[in-house]
């Protein structure tokens, strides 16, 4: 019941992620496995690697206070660079440290479905 929910475009994704810096992951220039939800978290074990429960991982937490903004799932976002675009970004939870950077984007075709994808909602302020 958010007023004017919406897909975030992928600069609002971006922003919300890095904060007012340039850092490469959330959780600052590094990422370690008990940071965020990548490959390394579970030690690549195939029977450990999958979503955890949204927070779980309280390093992954943005400047911003928005949790998981590293690794657990990849993101539906709208594209900004081109018109009628859908970016993927973040990295999901069996792809490596290089993958979750915040500078990654993968343009995909409004119907494209993955198993470890999301999307995060975005409103815009409204004064009143």
């Amino acid at each position: 019941k958010l007023p004017g929910a919406r897909l975030c475009t992928e600069f609002e994704w971006e922003r919300g992620a890095r904060g007012g810096d340039l850092r490469m992951y959330a959780t600052g220039q590094t990422l370690g496995p008990s940071d965020a939800n990548y490959d390394q978290t579970f030690g690549k074990k195939p029977d450990g690697i999958g979503p955890v429960e949204v927070g779980a991982l309280p390093l992954s937490t943005s400047p911003f206070g928005l949790v998981d903004m590293t690794g657990n799932i990849t993101e539906l976002t709208v594209g900004s660079l081109a018109p009628n675009e859908y970016v993927l970004r973040g990295g999901p939870f069996g792809f490596e440290e290089a993958t979750n950077r915040l500078e990654n984007r993968n343009p995909v075709d409004a119907g494209f479905r993955v198993a470890d994808g999301g999307v995060r909602l975005c409103s815009s302020v409204v004064a009143r």
